[in-house]
This record gives structure tokens, sequence and C-alpha cells, in this order.
């Protein structure tokens, strides 16, 4: 998507694996790891080759935008 946003003028969205996991492709997470919000970290450990690198790359940026998000709400009350 990232690649082609400058030639698609349409709105984009990713759906992740989606389609694999309810076309039986891919195994869904145990519904424990669903629970606790970690079925990425399940993705991330049976495809370690394809997920690392773009977990590498983006999650610190989604984690430090959290963090400061949490910290500004938590200043703002009385």
């Amino acid at each position: 998507m990232a690649a082609n946003r400058a030639r698609t003028p349409a709105v984009m969205l990713g759906v992740g694996a989606v389609f694999d996991v309810l076309a039986g492709a891919k195994p869904h997470a145990p519904l424990l790891i669903r629970r606790l919000g970690f079925e990425w970290l399940f993705r991330l450990v049976l495809e370690p080759r394809r997920l690392l690198w773009r977990y590498a790359r983006h999650n610190p940026r989604f984690v430090w935008r959290h963090i400061t998000e949490r910290v500004g709400r938590q200043q703002l009350r009385p």
C-alpha cells in the first residue's frame, strides 16, 4: 500500500492475515493468546523471517506514540 499510495487515489485499508486465517491457510492463535492481545507474537513465532523486520521497523514508532499519548492524558487529569 505504501509503495502505491501516490498512484492510487483511494482509501486503502490493510487487513493483515485475516483472509489467510479465515480461509484456513494459516492457523488462528489460541483463544487465550488472542484475549491477551498477543496474536501478533503468535504470528511472529510462526513466520519470523517474514515478520521480524517489519515488526522491528514499525512497532517502536507505535509503542513510542502510545506511551507519549498515555503520559499526555495522565498529565491532563486533575
